[in-house]
């Protein structure tokens, strides 16, 4: 009989494993709820970007673009989150404000955008450049830092 995997896991770790640091845990969940408000937003200018533009190449660009912003708030939620638990917890703390600022702001930009995109009923192209734009700062952004 095979044990479970949660059993598995459990073995991993011990009982007297240290609690973690308390402004780890508040890190944690305020990037959890940031990066999800984020996601959805970003979310939101994709679906509106599906429905209501014609299919041609900008539509194409700025889809691509969008998806490519919603992968960024995953890898970057991600990483921080590896190093919040890891050993770099304390430095991670320090850089933390701003990366939340930053998530803060991209999800300001795309409910900005969102609310504009839903107002029309066919997206013109300069309205897809927008969203085109805004998906290569944010992905430069992210990667960068």
């Amino acid at each position: 009989m095979s044990v479970r995997r949660s059993e598995r896991l459990a073995q991993l770790w011990l009982a007297n494993h240290p609690p973690a640091n308390s402004s780890t845990v508040d890190a944690l969940n305020e990037m959890y709820e940031v990066a999800m408000e984020a996601f959805t937003a970003v979310h939101r200018v994709h679906t509106l970007i599906k429905e209501r533009a014609t299919f041609e190449e900008k539509t194409q660009t700025a889809i691509a673009s969008v998806i490519q912003v919603i992968w960024a708030i995953e890898d970057a939620h991600e990483f921080k989150t590896r190093q919040l638990m890891g050993d770099k917890g304390e430095q991670v703390l320090a850089g933390h404000a701003a990366f939340m600022e930053q998530l803060r702001r991209l999800t300001k930009e795309a409910e900005n955008m969102a609310t504009i995109f839903s107002q029309h009923v066919t997206l013109s192209p300069s309205l897809l450049l927008t969203a085109s734009n805004l998906g290569t700062d944010v992905v430069k952004t992210f990667y960068i830092n």
